[in-house]
């Protein structure tokens, strides 16, 4: 494995191997371990170049933005389609803003894929369809991210404050977001110590099974944590 790794640093064939042969994550991670620190970063723009997933390919075209008006939406959502950057689904800001205007989430999610051509990653995304959360949960700055050091729960306690009858009045929609989408992101950190930074792994697992029912493709949202144990249990 090691030498695999290696030789896809340099070599895109390699690459190519790597990413589609079965592995066994204890060894990529130990193998990436051994590898000097300029060879890992070399590592990962080779893999830049393949389609992983939204923090290397896509742009967030304010689309994290509960307060957003529509027209706005749909502007920065053409503007990433004019520069061919797929776009991220944040599902309870489209839910949110089409609140405001007397819809249902998925109507502004059919606007949205009928004005672009780019793909579409679903972020989110519950068990009942797009998550809904309050007004204190949107406009969090992230304090647990820019304090530091790494939380194992919310340091306000309130991740898991959803609403939950907003989220079932429209769940009969949950499919189509998927059918709609390119991929669809679970978040994985409930499983690695991080309780209180994600929804339980049942949805996360709900959620995978639905992209395979679809074909569509699945991101895995993990903490690197302590680099080893943690990451191999999100892997």
């Amino acid at each position: 494995m090691y030498d695999l790794i290696k030789e896809a640093i340099v070599d895109d064939d390699a690459a190519i191997e790597l990413s589609k042969m079965d592995k066994n994550v204890v060894e990529v991670v130990d193998a990436i371990s051994e590898l000097s620190l300029e060879d890992t970063m070399k590592l990962g723009m080779k893999f830049k170049r393949f389609p992983l997933g939204c923090d290397l390919t896509e742009a967030v075209v304010g689309t994290c933005a509960s307060d957003l008006e529509l027209m706005e939406l749909l502007g920065n959502c053409r503007l990433s389609d004019m520069l061919g950057l797929p776009i991220h689904i944040c599902a309870y800001a489209f839910a949110d803003i089409a609140e405001k205007h007397g819809m249902r989430g998925i109507e502004v999610m059919r606007k949205v894929y009928d004005s672009v051509d780019v793909p579409l990653d679903l972020d989110h995304f519950g068990e009942n369809g797009p998550m809904r959360l309050p007004q204190n949960i949107v406009g969090c700055g992230g304090e647990c991210y820019n304090k530091g050091p790494v939380y194992t729960e919310c340091p306000r306690d309130r991740i898991h404050e959803r609403l939950i009858d907003k989220e079932k009045a429209e769940s009969s929609d949950k499919e189509e977001w998927v059918k709609l989408s390119s991929s669809v992101a679970i978040n994985l950190t409930s499983e690695q110590t991080g309780e209180g930074h994600a929804a339980p792994y049942r949805e996360a697992e709900d959620i995978a099974n639905l992209a395979k029912k679809y074909q569509r493709g699945l991101e895995a949202i993990m903490f690197i944590g302590d680099g080893y144990d943690d990451l191999i249990t999100g892997f």
